[in-house]
């Protein structure tokens, strides 16, 4: 019975990852999978014929010139002249593609953040796919969970996407969060306000904390050896005259 599925779930599978030379086949004028404002669509595809040799399957999404960082009150915009935003360790951040998406009906796309980001900390926390139909910018919600700040440069290659095939083309795509093309006080409100926590922060909180226990229990003990010093003192007198006299003073 399991073989006779496998079997029929294997006729129905067409295709899996779409190579990129696939991607620029469906890429169309009438529905480009990517598009950037103020680029060609010449350029467009001059861009997925480099990546199509290098990286087969992969993607690269550039990061886009809007921003949130966590604590802050509005959205901020990269530019040449300031190309350069900075997650401070613990620090949440939405950001954007340079890149405007359309997800063909008959594909998923599946998003990721490269290497050379990660691996300095930074987290993907939004979620791992785009939906079949959707269109607009991708907003990524990260986080740095490293112990250092992360800068990141404009058009940056900070992202990619993979597409695959689904076993049925979706009719009507969902109409959540359709046609992004700026981030919004939607997005960032629940993140206003908020202070960074990181590990290494609350690491070391904690010795500060035990630091100051450390300190308390010394201060006491002293205090304690002191208090008792002078006790003796003054009780000492009196105990030796009550065994040379038998009274006390």
């Amino acid at each position: 019975m399991i073989e006779l599925l496998n079997t029929d779930l294997a006729e129905k599978v067409d295709g899996g990852f779409l190579h990129i030379s696939d991607i620029i086949k469906k890429h169309t004028p009438e529905h480009p999978i990517f598009k950037v404002n103020g680029e060609s669509p010449e350029d467009v595809i001059k861009k997925l014929q480099t990546q199509e040799s290098k990286n087969g399957v992969v993607i690269d999404l550039r990061l886009g010139a809007e921003y949130f960082l966590s604590g802050e009150k509005h959205a901020k915009k990269l530019s040449e002249e300031n190309p350069y935003l900075t997650i401070n360790s613990g620090e949440f951040a939405l950001l954007t593609t340079h890149e405007i998406i359309y997800v063909p009906k008959d594909l998923i796309g599946l998003i990721s953040m490269r290497f050379g980001k990660k691996s300095g900390g930074l987290i993907n926390i939004s979620g791992f796919h785009v939906d079949p139909g959707y269109n607009g910018i991708i907003i990524f919600s990260v986080y740095n969970a490293g112990p250092k700040p992360l800068t990141l440069e404009y058009k940056d290659d900070v992202f990619m996407i993979i597409f695959s095939t689904i076993t049925k083309s979706v009719e009507e795509p969902k109409k959540t969060y359709q046609n992004q093309m700026h981030l919004s006080p939607k997005h960032w409100a629940h993140l206003v306000g908020s202070q960074p926590v990181s590990v290494m922060s609350l690491d070391n909180r904690i010795s500060k904390l035990e630091n100051w226990n450390k300190l308390t229990v010394g201060l006491a003990i002293g205090l304690a050896v002191a208090l008792g010093a002078t006790l003796l003192t003054l009780i000492l007198p009196e105990i030796l005259n009550f065994f040379q006299t038998g009274t006390i003073e």
